[in-house]
């Protein structure tokens, strides 16, 4: 029904049963003015009601949101016919396929959400400027349903609640999240530029932020995430819509569990770049990098980030690491991914937060390798029991009366009997300990192979490493044989370190891999199956195209990478005054680093005038290597002059 269909139930004339009209509807409530002293109370909860309905719809016609809210209408209903459960049986079952309707609501309500513009311009157009004021209507009963006048008055304003939610377009308005301080030690809490003590229970809002002691911890609650902050860390809440949760990370380290709404979002903002949460648990920490730099460093705990800034596009997995240096290049910030650091399960504040989360049953991802470990604390051996003493000032105990000496008897010869000769037997054979697999994993690039092999979780671990050979037949053993050779790059004492590259192969040649763990002293203790991969020669990009954008700024453009993703992290375009054949690889400085793989041109603005070698390559990352990355393609190196 639209708003402006709808009456003022206070205008209407009374029809009674004798004189009402058909079109009047079903029967309404059975109470009037006269003989009912409830009456008037329902008409002014129905019109206070009716009025809040207006002004809901409006604002929420001119911000295009028109989805009815079934679960709060269902929730509402449900509360406030709890009291009168024999009477409410039909409504239960409404309830339940209310709730059944919700839950497809929700999941429609993203397509929704991508017709919020086209819904702005119907709704501009529908109010014409001017809020248009409706009023809701009691809904029909059945008479002889309800017992009471009292039970007719909360069903009354549970008809018309109902009835504004599903004839409105939403009940609710963008609402903040509710966000509180959970704990809080050695915090403060700047708002509107005063500084006061941070406690416990504090509510927060939109433009607080929280500074903890480099002592002090501090943990803020917000909706149904939240943020845990170490000493040292600074945080400002720049967002706290119920569905859009906007962080900004000033400075130190915190530890964020995500759990936002359907469709939500939950963002951390350090500078230009913004860190997305795409599934549940983070850790970021901003920090200084010496003369005016910043060094941050997201650690991905459980699930996958997404991070977006200047020429930067990328999404950092469970299990990796992501670090981003600002104040640096000036094409924007560099990032580089790979592994967890190799102490990062020993880090006392990432300990602290897997047991905490453990002891609120949620999902672990990676800290589960702390939660499970046991508890490196000895027990207390138990003590002895002491034995009986005389209390202080208690009398003579009296002695033990001594047993009598039995008569000693003659001891009896026993009969001598033969020895028994032993029977030979074979000497046991040790037998071997079988050695624990691991998966191998070989992915064919351009310009290098990138190996990949599952972690080794047994105990005698030491370090792993990789063999080679151009023969099928790579012996479990160290030093290598038959054949075999370390390519080099592959050795690591880090279990979580499982990805290597071995780049500058012969192209067309095919290559044979094994990757074993082993203990100290070289023994193998778990190995992959043989694997192969045949290598292919860098991709060549053609032509790099530069020239001025005729405003001062230099414009460059190239033909995109088009193997797999897989095997593609970052586009460098690099330069150099003096060098005819530029890379990131050899140390050349960088123009460009992004990791949109699609990208096919950069404009520069800052670039000095002068001669120049321009180029730009395709370089895919790896934990480990000689180095830990290989360009997969890149075009021409062209000589320009900038003006």
């Amino acid at each position: 029904m639209r708003p402006d269909d709808r009456r003022d139930r206070r205008a209407r004339p009374d029809r009674t049963r004798a004189n009402r009209h058909p079109a009047d509807g079903p029967l309404p409530l059975p109470f009037d003015a006269a003989s009912d002293p409830d009456a008037e109370a329902l008409d002014a909860l129905a019109a206070e009601l009716a009025l809040a309905g207006d002004r809901t719809r409006t604002a929420r016609l001119a911000d295009g949101l028109d989805r009815p809210d079934r679960a709060f209408a269902a929730g509402l209903r449900a509360r406030l016919l709890d009291a009168y459960p024999a009477e409410a049986a039909d409504d239960r079952t409404r309830l339940a396929d209310d709730r059944t309707r919700a839950a497809d609501d929700r999941t429609r309500l993203a397509d929704d959400r991508t017709r919020v513009s086209d819904d702005r311009t119907r709704a501009a157009d529908e109010l014409d400027g001017r809020p248009r004021h409706v009023r809701g209507s009691v809904a029909a009963r059945p008479v002889g349903i309800l017992p009471s006048r009292r039970w007719a008055v909360l069903a009354a304003a549970a008809a018309v609640v109902v009835a504004i939610i599903g004839s409105a377009s939403s009940l609710l308005l963008p609402v903040p999240a509710e966000a509180r301080v959970s704990e809080a030690v050695g915090a403060s809490l700047i708002r509107d530029g005063a500084l006061t003590v941070l406690d416990a229970g504090t509510p927060l809002r939109t433009g607080d932020e929280v500074r903890v002691a480099r002592d002090g911890h501090a943990t803020l609650a917000l909706g149904g995430s939240f943020a845990r902050l170490t000493g040292g860390a600074d945080l400002r809440i720049d967002g706290l819509d119920a569905d859009r949760l906007r962080l900004e990370l000033v400075a130190g380290r915190t530890y964020h569990r995500v759990s936002p709404p359907p469709g939500g979002t939950y963002v951390v903002t350090t500078g230009p770049v913004s860190w997305t949460a795409l599934g549940t648990a983070f850790d970021l920490d901003r920090e200084p990098a010496g003369t005016g730099l910043e060094r941050v460093t997201l650690l991905g705990l459980q699930h996958s980030v997404g991070i977006a800034g200047p020429d930067l596009r990328a999404t950092v997995g469970e299990g990796r690491s992501a670090t981003i240096l600002l104040g640096g290049s000036p094409a924007g910030p560099e990032l580089a991914t790979g592994s967890l650091p190799p102490d990062a399960m020993d880090d006392p504040w990432l300990v602290e937060n897997a047991r905490l989360d453990r002891a609120l049953g949620l999902p672990l991802g990676v800290l589960d390798r702390i939660a499970l470990r046991p508890d490196r604390t000895p027990s207390p051996r138990p003590t002895a029991s002491p034995e009986p003493t005389a209390s202080a000032g208690a009398g003579p105990t009296e002695a033990p009366t001594a047993a009598p000496t039995p008569t000693p008897k003659p001891t009896p010869r026993p009969t001598p009997k033969p020895t028994p000769k032993p029977t030979p037997r074979p000497t046991p054979k040790p037998t071997p300990t079988p050695l624990a697999s691991l998966g191998l994993a070989l992915t064919t690039c351009n310009g290098g192979i990138v190996i990949d092999w599952t972690q080794f979780d047994g105990a005698g671990f030491h370090h792993y490493t990789t063999l080679r050979s151009t023969t099928s037949s790579i012996p479990k053993a160290w030093p290598p044989q038959g054949g075999a050779v370390d390519p080099g790059g592959t050795y690591s004492k880090d279990k979580t370190m499982t990805t290597a590259n071995d780049a500058g192969l012969d192209a067309g040649i095919t290559y044979y891999y094994r990757t074993m763990a082993f203990k100290a002293d070289d023994t193998v203790i778990a190995a992959s199956s043989v694997g192969s991969a045949t290598a292919k020669a860098i991709k060549e990009l053609g032509a790099l195209a530069i020239g001025p954008d005729g405003s001062g700024g230099t414009t460059f453009s190239w033909a995109p990478y088009g193997g797999p993703g897989s095997c593609f992290d970052l586009y460098k375009l690099v330069y150099s005054p003096d060098d005819p054949t530029p890379s990131y690889l050899s140390g050349s400085p960088y123009l460009l680093a992004s990791s949109d793989q699609g990208a096919s041109s950069h404009l520069e603005a800052g670039l000095a005038p002068g001669t120049y070698w321009f180029r730009l390559e395709a370089i895919r990352y790896t934990d480990l290597g000689t180095p830990a990355k290989f360009v997969v393609a890149h075009t021409d190196a062209v000589q320009y002059t900038v003006p």
